[in-house]
């Protein structure tokens, strides 16, 4: 069996999977939307959290916000790193709250 017979023979493994679940919704006549919903949330709801977490600890190292610390400019590696690494954690905070926006919350 090649690569692309596992592939197709997958993915009809998993829209078999997928009728029979919303078979067993409808026939308990639930909305799959719901559990989703939730699960979303839930998924957001944790990201969100590591990257606040993330930003607290730089600020509680640094004793500032990263604005604050942004207008200091030096030839530290180390500190250059960690800068990158607070302004990704602040980027994705805006992303994943964006996110959960979008679904309704």
């Amino acid at each position: 069996m090649n690569e692309k017979s596992i592939k197709k023979r997958l993915n009809q493994m998993e829209q078999k999977s997928l009728e029979r679940i919303l078979k067993l919704y409808d026939e308990l006549g639930l909305s799959p939307e719901e559990p989703l919903r939730a699960y979303l949330q839930q998924y957001i709801k944790k990201k969100i959290h590591r990257y606040e977490s993330e930003i607290k600890f730089y600020e509680r190292k640094y004793r500032a916000k990263l604005e604050d610390i942004k207008k200091c400019s030096g030839d530290d590696f180390d500190f250059e790193d960690e800068l990158m690494d607070w302004e990704f954690a602040f980027e994705n905070l805006k992303f994943w709250k964006n996110k959960l926006k979008q679904i309704g919350i």
